[in-house]
């Protein structure tokens, strides 16, 4: 088994603990577990885990990590604090992964001088017994049962040993490759390779760049969507608190009940796991409160009408106005609030981000390119990387090899976008590689033979993004209907 030198590892924010967490928190989340529902990533402080999946019953798995170099007295200690912790925040924890740098000794044989002897110690793997011993009459003690389970360099070694886990492997042994100097740099090969086609001074703040944050599905784009969710409960609890609920109860409990579904539905969307957001479903359920709101407010104008010919009836004094008018003034700012949320639900940014693929077209000298690179640029201001290629470097032949040789990588084309798709997951954005005019140089030849496969390969790693600019005149020599069918600028 081949010992990883854990402290050439890459470092994450600064430091290689942090590296090593985040590096465990990647293979937690890709580890094949049956009946997983979600995954979590913890910020600092923990709560005992770095991470933690739920199972469908509810119940939960957690990974523990510690970068230590030897096992005494005082990492026990922490250990033992770490489980304690964890059992208190996560009373669902029925399985508890410890993920340390170290291998165990074999508790039957002892190495002094080089030299094999049967004499007993107190090895690694007869303090891990007998902890976890204690450890499980803790839970027991307190009505519950946990299962541990340990990932030393062996187990993990033999996790980044994987196929699949090639593209970690890659990324977190790697030095210059894939570091924000990496990609700051390549950036600014290609923005001074744009030269005139990029003026920096030139602001292009556009509600497409709204768009860019959907592809991107990162905190700006969950913040979007929280404004429209965070507006809509707001008029709705001001709706509610307000209306006298005995003469329209019927019609109430059916908006309650579908707003509570929809809020039930969008709690559930996890924005740094990147699930898919049912916009159709999302929709559905508002059309449906919208429907009912709109009965509602009829309602209130017949309950209106029915009022005054009573008064009539009694030579009462009749206002001319309609005696539930707050109401359906809140009520018609509820609906306005879901009619926003339909619009964005339907948006390009969400269908974006649920299919993180984009061809922007347009015509000669319209500002795709600059579009692209201030995206870029902005993004890298953010600490989001991107990959910008440009259409005239290609050649006509195979793309893949060309993008490797441009970056100066060398491995295939699955372990290089398992890389990126590492490193987006240390950033909570998708790395957007973005290619412009795609109709330059031999891309008449290039592009019409190859695209589609390579939107394919991308879309296989959840944290990517890709982006096509090309000349409207070229549409049709160079997409195909199948791409064309997604989402178009």
């Amino acid at each position: 088994m081949m010992n990883i030198e854990w402290n050439k590892l890459r470092t994450f924010n600064g430091d290689v603990k942090n590296g090593f967490e985040e590096l465990v928190c990647q293979l937690a989340r890709v580890e094949q577990i049956n009946n997983k529902s979600k995954f979590f990533r913890v910020a600092a402080p923990d709560g005992g885990v770095e991470s933690y999946c739920i199972l469908y019953d509810n119940s939960e798995y957690g990974w523990q990590a510690k970068f230590f170099s030897s096992m005494g007295d005082a990492q026990w200690t922490q250990l033992d604090k770490s489980f304690k912790t964890a059992f208190e925040k996560h009373p669902n924890l029925v399985k508890y992964f410890i993920c340390i740098p170290l291998d165990r000794e074999d508790p039957r044989i002892t190495i002094t001088k080089g030299k094999r002897t049967g004499k007993r110690v107190n090895h690694f793997m007869d303090r891990w017994n007998d902890k976890v011993n204690e450890w499980k009459a803790y839970a027991k003690s307190n009505g519950r049962e946990i299962e541990f389970e340990y990932w030393g360099n062996s187990e993990l070694f033999e996790r980044l040993g994987k196929r699949e886990n090639e593209g970690k492997l890659y990324y977190w042994y790697g030095q210059e490759e894939f570091s924000d100097d990496w990609f700051h740099y390549r950036l600014k090969e290609s923005i001074k390779n744009l030269d005139k086609r990029y003026t920096p001074e030139l602001n292009f703040d556009l509600p497409i760049a709204k768009v860019f944050e959907g592809i991107a599905r990162d905190k700006y784009f969950n913040d979007q969507f929280i404004s429209y969710f965070d507006d809509l409960l707001k008029n709705f609890n001001k709706a509610i608190s307000h209306v006298n609920k005995v003469k329209v109860k019927d019609f109430v409990e059916k908006i309650v009940s579908t707003i509570t579904k929809f809020k039930q539905q969008c709690d559930e969307i996890d924005f740094v796991e990147i699930t898919l957001i049912d916009d159709v479903g999302l929709t559905s359920i508002l059309e449906e409160a919208r429907q009912n709101i709109d009965s509602l407010i009829h309602q209130f104008y017949e309950l209106d009408s029915v009022s005054k010919k009573e008064k009539k009836a009694k030579n009462e004094y009749v206002s001319e106005g309609n005696s539930y008018g707050w109401d359906i003034e809140y009520f018609r700012k509820l609906n306005s609030s879901i009619y926003e949320f339909i619009d964005f639900l339907n948006s390009s940014t969400v269908l974006l981000s649920n299919n993180p693929f984009m061809l922007l077209s347009g015509e000669a000298g319209i500002g795709k390119s600059h579009l692209l690179a201030d995206v870029a640029m902005k993004r890298d201001d953010r600490n989001q990387p991107s990959i910008l290629l440009l259409g005239q470097h290609f050649t006509a032949e195979e793309p893949w090899s060309q993008i490797k040789r441009f970056l100066q990588l060398n491995c295939d084309r699955d372990t290089f976008l398992s890389a990126l798709n590492a490193k987006a997951e240390t950033t909570e954005s998708r790395i957007l590689i973005l290619i412009d005019a795609i109709n330059e140089g031999d891309g008449k030849k290039l592009w019409k033979n190859y695209i589609a496969g390579f939107v394919i390969a991308v879309k296989k790693f959840p944290n990517l993004g890709i982006v096509f600019s090309v000349r409207t005149s070229y549409e049709n020599l160079l997409i195909p209907e199948s791409l064309k069918e997604k989402v178009m600028f």
